[in-house]
């Protein structure tokens, strides 16, 4: 899922978004680019646990994406990169807690 939705917001949400801000683009690429390093962790990971995606998280990532698609893709963008602290705090806490002492 994870995967999924990182390649979601490189591919999509980075790539539709309209910025005009030079300040702005280099944080969009540098967050762009932190993606990709955590996508290639993620698929050694999964190389190695050889995890396969469950239909629920195929599930969620289609319906992502289709509300992605019914908006107007600057729109789309734009709401997408304002709900990006969610992701990132999902991210955080189902793949960076360390277990407790």
């Amino acid at each position: 899922m994870t995967n999924n939705l990182l390649t979601f917001y490189r591919d999509r949400v980075f790539q539709d978004h309209q910025e005009r801000s030079l300040e702005v683009l280099r944080r969009i690429s540098s967050i762009a680019n932190s993606f990709l390093c955590v996508q290639k962790s993620l698929e050694r990971c999964q190389v190695h646990r050889q995890c396969n995606c469950s239909q629920e998280a195929t599930n969620a990532t289609r319906i992502i994406h289709d509300n992605y698609n019914q908006l107007e893709v600057s729109s789309a963008a734009l709401k997408s990169l304002g709900e990006l602290n969610i992701l990132l705090a999902w991210i955080d806490r189902n793949h960076l807690e360390t277990p407790a002492a």
